[in-house]
């Protein structure tokens, strides 16, 4: 059997528990390989494309999905493995049969999404189908082409299907360019709209930083004066123990300085007033603003806003936080491709960005948006080794620990 996963990485033993998920199906697991990593609420959770071969020497590929430390209740289609010895467990499941989004196996074949769409009115004499975001057990988008419209199926939990139809409803009532809702289904999806304009990721390198800043400001006080009921999604900042525990578990070279940076980021939060909440977007990056592309060089104009499903009452030092962390580990990335013009582009947007939190009339805004930033480089450096060591500088940066040095005094 042929293995492209690292043995010291989170769920270490994924190769005996994709063996045992095999032969429950009556067939030899031939090779795997991971293409995802992900942090979930109580664990990690990867995917796994794997090569199978039955007893008649029939090749098969399907895709798998592991989930460390999962829920103990019963979920249909789900396999669970229990170490006696460590007390740990690992859920697999067959994707597209994702427990948790159980519309998801309907949207992601074209005849089947066919037919959720017709439930909703829309009758397409043709379509095209792809995945375009999968999250396990959180969220799915489904993108849908047909001659007669674009459609965007977002999968997700059957109970928070009729509040977040609402939630477009209402922020559209306030001017905020979210897809507008076509209907929803207790099953867990949302039919949205397309929006306009083009994700500002993809504009990054042509962006003016302190125009675009400007409208993305605009934006959130706008999102601001929306009347929330329910809280956004709960802030990064309260999951640092987590954080911190696997990543000393992941990385003991760095213990000290790991050790530091998290004793730093829980002295901050503590000694820093807490915001009075209101309406956030919950998870802002770039990849969920779209702009004008013919308006980037100057006043800047936001089109689009999307996944909303995160966002309801909390500080807006979460949004400016996620945004900054957003752009470095963004930056990194071009980087390692040789993208220098892209990786610079972010890098001095997160710059500009980072300047203006002294300039909020909130006195604690910019030390809320230090150790939060500071947390949310933890939690991406969990899921990117090969940036591990960077994002650890730049959490330390942000918090004021300074890395440890080697015999010659070079930073480790």
């Amino acid at each position: 059997m042929t293995t492209t996963t690292d043995p010291a990485a989170p769920l270490a033993d994924a190769a005996d528990v994709l063996e045992a998920v095999a032969e429950s199906v009556g067939m030899a697991l031939v090779s795997f390989r991971r293409f995802s990593l992900e942090t979930t609420a109580r664990g990690f959770a990867a995917g796994y494309e794997l090569q199978l071969e039955s007893a008649e020497d029939r090749p098969e590929t399907h895709t798998v999905y592991l989930e460390s430390n999962p829920t103990r209740r019963e979920r249909a289609g789900v396999l669970t493995f229990h170490d006696e010895e460590s007390g740990e467990s690992i859920a697999a499941w067959l994707y597209p049969n994702d427990p948790e989004l159980p519309a998801l196996a309907a949207a992601v074949y074209p005849q089947a999404a066919a037919v959720l769409l017709g439930r909703l009115g829309l009758t397409p004499s043709d379509l095209e189908l792809s995945v375009a975001a999968y999250r396990p057990g959180k969220r799915a988008v489904v993108r849908l082409v047909a001659p007669e419209f674009t459609v965007y199926l977002k999968v997700v939990r059957p109970a928070a299907a009729a509040a977040l139809h609402a939630r477009h409803e209402l922020w559209i009532g306030h001017g905020i360019p979210v897809p507008r809702s076509l209907g929803w289904s207790a099953d867990g999806f949302i039919a949205l709209s397309a929006v306009a304009g083009v994700e500002s990721s993809q504009l990054v390198h042509r962006l003016a930083p302190d125009e675009f800043l400007d409208a993305l400001d605009g934006l959130t006080d706008q999102i601001r004066d929306i009347a929330s009921v329910g809280d956004a999604r709960a802030s990064l900042a309260v999951r640092l123990p987590w954080y911190r525990d696997r990543l000393l578990a992941l990385l003991p070279q760095h213990r000290a300085f790991l050790t530091a940076i998290g004793a730093a980021i829980e002295l901050l939060r503590l000694a820093t007033p807490a915001a009075p909440p209101v309406t956030i977007h919950g998870d802002l990056h770039l990849g969920q603003i779209f702009v004008d592309p013919r308006q980037v060089h100057s006043a800047a104009r936001i089109t689009g806003v999307l996944d909303i499903d995160t966002a309801g009452l909390g500080d807006p030092a979460d949004d400016a936080a996620a945004l900054y962390a957003h752009l470095l580990v963004s930056a990194m990335h071009h980087e390692a491709r040789g993208d220098d013009s892209l990786a610079s582009a972010c890098r001095t947007l997160a710059d500009r960005a980072r300047g203006r939190w002294a300039d909020r009339t909130d006195p604690g805004f910019a030390d809320r948006a230090r150790f939060i930033s500071a947390t949310h480089l933890l939690g991406h450096a969990l899921g990117l080794s090969l940036h591990s060591a960077a994002l650890l500088h730049a959490a330390g940066e942000l918090v004021h620990v300074t890395p440890p040095t080697d015999t010659d005094g070079a930073a480790i």
